[in-house]
């Protein structure tokens, strides 16, 4: 509205000294003084009244402004008094009988931090791996004493899976640390010019990854994430863990997610055993 005011007065202004150039250059005829004169009443009219709303305005946005700088100044030197009453209890304990304590903790965390890596993997002693073709979660032993690496699947895979660390985020012993894993199976869909990718998720199943002890301040438990089947796999990642403490009482702990499952979603292609 400003802006549209300014415009006005300025056209207004543009047209009173356009009359009066064409006056001063070019003498009227009498029969035309009286249709300057009301022209020249007309405009300076507008002006007037176009400069007293703009003034007007001017003036009711200069008294909100300094009202407003007067409370800010105010509730500088006086701030107002807020109370809160917090009725959120640090732990939410849920004591059902006959079943296990369990209790809600903001004070522990658990990390999950996978990153893909190619296939075979080299291992010197053992490897904890889930297989979602089977549903289940393995480990692989080399010999003992071995010197030199095992290869799993195998030396002639070729393929890509995902290396995972559960890492203890607190300063406390973790026992029987847990996340529970969705994979769900679809079909793998061959794009034109052979590029494959995901189609529809057809069926999905829970998968348990659990470490029986995690050390303080980044004890981990290793594991990898590949694909034996046709199918591709999707693996949904939950924003909580399961931990226990040194008496037995289970804690639900916010899960902290990591580089490729920082979206809670991996999508994990079969791999292939090659000649």
């Amino acid at each position: 509205m400003d802006i549209f005011l300014t415009v006005c007065i300025g056209v207004l202004q543009a047209a009173i000294a356009i009359l009066g150039i064409r006056v001063s250059l070019k003498p009227l005829a009498a029969h035309h003084h009286g249709r300057f004169i009301a022209a020249f009443l007309i405009l300076g009219i507008l002006g007037i009244v176009l400069n007293v709303i703009q003034q007007k305005r001017n003036g009711n946005a200069q008294h909100t402004l300094q009202a407003q700088i007067d409370r800010i100044e105010k509730n500088t030197k006086t701030p107002p008094s807020v109370q809160v009453t917090n009725n959120i209890p640090p732990a939410q304990v849920i004591n059902n009988p006959g079943a296990p304590i369990i209790s809600v903790s903001d004070r522990r965390s658990v990390v999950l931090d996978c990153s893909m890596r190619p296939l075979p993997v080299a291992y010197r002693s053992s490897l904890n791996f889930l297989d979602p073709q089977w549903g289940g979660v393995g480990s692989m032993l080399n010999a003992p004493g071995a010197t030199s690496d095992a290869y799993w699947p195998s030396q002639s895979t070729v393929g890509f899976g995902y290396r995972c660390e559960l890492i203890n985020d607190s300063k406390s012993v973790e026992y029987n640390a847990s996340i529970e894993l969705s994979s769900g199976t679809g079909e793998i869909v061959t794009m034109p010019g052979g590029a494959k990718t995901e189609g529809a998720v057809k069926s999905a199943q829970k998968v348990n990854i659990s470490a029986a002890r995690l050390e303080p301040n980044g004890g981990k438990l290793e594991f990898y994430i590949v694909h034996s089947g046709v199918d591709f796999v999707k693996v949904q990642v939950p924003d909580i863990a399961t931990v226990e403490d040194v008496n037995g009482t289970k804690r639900i702990v916010p899960l902290k997610k990591l580089n490729a499952v920082s979206r809670s979603t991996m999508s994990v292609f079969p791999f292939e055993n090659r000649p």
